[in-house]
C-alpha cells in the first residue's frame, strides 16, 4: 500500500539545539597542505561524491558516523559510515533516529538549499536556528511523525530494489560470459589512432549559441565527468553528430587527453573530436577508451591535444595470430567484465531482503 504524504499535517521543526531534533557540531579547518593520506573520508563543501574530498589520517580531526551533514552551500547528505569534516561542514547527530528517518530529513533539508550561496553561506547561526518542514505526529503535535518517515523511505527503497533486480536480470540475459585468455596472455601491438578512426570535430562554438532544456539532446564538452555530458540542449540538426563513436577530449582543465564512448547522437563543442570506425560497438569502444586514457598524462596547457597529435597517438591493443586487431577479444573481455559486475550487484540486491 502506497504511503501518502499529502494527506498529513506538516509544520516547521527546529533542526538542532535544546529543543531541536539534532545536536550539531562544527568541522575543523584542514588545509590541503596539512592533509595526511589515510582511510577516513574527509567532507568539504560540494555536491560531488556526497561531499567527500579525499581520505585522510589526521588524528586531530573528530570522526562521526550515522549523521547528516550540511555544508556552507546548504548541500545536505546522510552518512552511514565514519567521516570527518573541515570547517565548511556541520554535523547533525541523533543516535535515536534510524537511517531511514535521517534520509527523509536530509531530503527535507535539501528543499532549503536555494537559500544559500557563496555570498550567503550556511553557518553556525543557521545550524542553531533553522527549521525544516516535517509531517506531524498525529498523537503529539509537538513531535515529528518519525514512524511515517521511516515507513515512507522503506517503501521507496523496497520499490527501487525490486526495479533494480528486474533491470539487472534483463541486462544479464543480454550478456553471455565466455572463458577467454587473460590480458597478460595476449599479444599486443601499437596502432595509430589516425589509422583506426575517421574524425569529425565538434560543431558547437559554445552554449551561448544553443538553448538549454530538459530531456533534450546531450551536449558534450571538455569534461570526462558524466560521460562527457555538460547538459542537454534543444536539437539543432546542423550540429548533431551520430553516436557509436569515441569522443576524444582535446582541451579543458583536468580533462584534456581523456576519451569517452558515446552510443547516442549528440552535439559537441569544438574541443571534442569524434572518432568513427566500422568495427566499433559499445564494448569495443569502452575497451579502447580505457587504453586511450592511459596516455593522457602527456598533455597539458603547454602541450595541447591537437587533431594532428591525436592522429599520431599510438594505442597498445591486443592482436590475433595474424597480427590484426583482436576485436572479438576486446568485445568479449568487456562483456565478461560487465557480466561479473552486474552479477555482483544482483547478488547484493538479492541479499537485501534476507
Amino acid at each position: 500500500m502506497s504511503i501518502m504524504l499529502s494527506d498529513r499535517e506538516w509544520k516547521g521543526f527546529l533542526l538542532s539545539g535544546d529543543d531541536g531534533i539534532f545536536q550539531n557540531y562544527h568541522g575543523k579547518r584542514l588545509t590541503k597542505d596539512d592533509r595526511k593520506e589515510g582511510d577516513i573520508p574527509l567532507l568539504t563543501a560540494g555536491e560531488q561524491r556526497q561531499g567527500v574530498a579525499e581520505f585522510v589520517s589526521n588524528l586531530s580531526m573528530e570522526v562521526f558516523e550515522d549523521f547528516i551533514s550540511i555544508d556552507m552551500f546548504g548541500n545536505s547528505f546522510y552518512h552511514k559510515h565514519k567521516c570527518c569534516g573541515d570547517d565548511n561542514i556541520y554535523f547533525f547527530i541523533n543516535d535515536d533516529l534510524s537511517e531511514y528517518v535521517k534520509l527523509f530529513i536530509t531530503n527535507s533539508i535539501g528543499y532549503q538549499k536555494d537559500k544559500y550561496s557563496y555570498g550567503k553561506q550556511f553557518r553556525q547561526k543557521n545550524a542553531d536556528s533553522s527549521k525544516i518542514l516535517l509531517p506531524v505526529n498525529p498523537n503529539n503535535s509537538d513531535e515529528p511523525d518519525y514512524d511515517l518517515m521511516e515507513q515512507y523511505i522503506k517503501s521507496i527503497i523496497g520499490r527501487k530494489v525490486e526495479f533494480y533486480k528486474q533491470y539487472t536480470k534483463t541486462m544479464l540475459s543480454k550478456l553471455e560470459y565466455k572463458e577467454i585468455q587473460k590480458l597478460e596472455e595476449m599479444e599486443w601491438d601499437g596502432f595509430e589512432v589516425g589509422k583506426l578512426f575517421k574524425f569529425q570535430t565538434g560543431k558547437s562554438k559554445g552554449l551561448n549559441h544553443l538553448e538549454k532544456t530538459i530531456n533534450g539532446i546531450n551536449y558534450l564538452g571538455a569534461t570526462n565527468r558524466n560521460n562527457g555530458v555538460l547538459c542537454q540542449v534543444k536539437n539543432n540538426e546542423e550540429m548533431i553528430q551520430k553516436g557509436n563513436c569515441i569522443a576524444f577530449i582535446r582541451n579543458g582543465e583536468g580533462s584534456m587527453g581523456y576519451a569517452v564512448y558515446k552510443s547516442e547522437d549528440f552535439i559537441a563543442t569544438s574541443d571534442i573530436t569524434a572518432g568513427y570506425a566500422d568495427f566499433l560497438n559499445r564494448h569495443i569502444g569502452l575497451f579502447i577508451t580505457t587504453v586511450s586514457d592511459k596516455i593522457r598524462g602527456k598533455y597539458n596547457f603547454g602541450y595541447k591535444r591537437s587533431d594532428t597529435r591525436l592522429k599520431k597517438e599510438k594505442l597498445l591493443l591486443p592482436v590475433n595470430d595474424k597480427g590484426e586487431l583482436d576485436y572479438e577479444f576486446m568485445e568479449q573481455y568487456m562483456k565478461n567484465l560487465e557480466y561479473k559486475k552486474i552479477k555482483l550487484y544482483l547478488d547484493f540486491l538479492e541479499n537485501q531482503n534476507r
